[in-house]
């Protein structure tokens, strides 16, 4: 009876072989509910970061956009996403908005432009993850954790 009434405030318990939240996979949404919905937050964060990053730069100037490119993707990563489809999405982001940002080398072959796009996305994938490793542990600390991981990431 014990077991039964344990399980009914808990559902994820004795079911280890569930798609549920549980603290065996890392405390991941693994249904498919839960899946389509980070994937379509990620997507949303990827698209509205890389237009406020894009729109900073020549010929758009909306400067003000450089100070609030990162709060779609910092808003997203406080859910803690899967690291897997974190670096797809933040890579994403990089090689997206280095893609549209580079349009202006004339004298680069085409894989040469998507090579240095997928380079440039790559530094981004690096700090991102650093990030992702330091914001996460900070959010649930006090004032001054939170504000020397804010410094350790602004001295990336």
């Amino acid at each position: 009876m014990d077991q039964q009434a344990d399980k009914s405030r808990n559902p994820v318990a004795g079911n280890a072989g569930s798609d549920a939240v549980s603290p065996e996979n890392g405390g991941a949404a693994t249904a498919p509910a839960d899946r389509r919905r980070e994937h379509g937050l990620a997507a949303l964060a990827v698209l509205l970061s890389t237009f406020l990053y894009v729109a900073a730069f020549p010929p758009f100037n909306v400067a003000e956009s450089a100070y609030v490119f990162a709060v779609p993707l910092l808003l997203w990563l406080l859910r803690s996403p899967p690291w897997p489809l974190f670096t797809a999405a933040v890579f994403a982001w990089g090689f997206l908005s280095w893609l549209i940002l580079i349009v202006w080398l004339r004298h680069v072959t085409l894989p040469g432009y998507v090579f240095l796009s997928a380079v440039l996305g790559l530094y981004f994938t690096l700090w991102w993850a650093a990030a992702r490793l330091f914001l996460p542990t900070a959010r649930d600390g006090g004032f001054p954790l939170r504000l020397a991981a804010i410094a350790g990431a602004a001295a990336l």
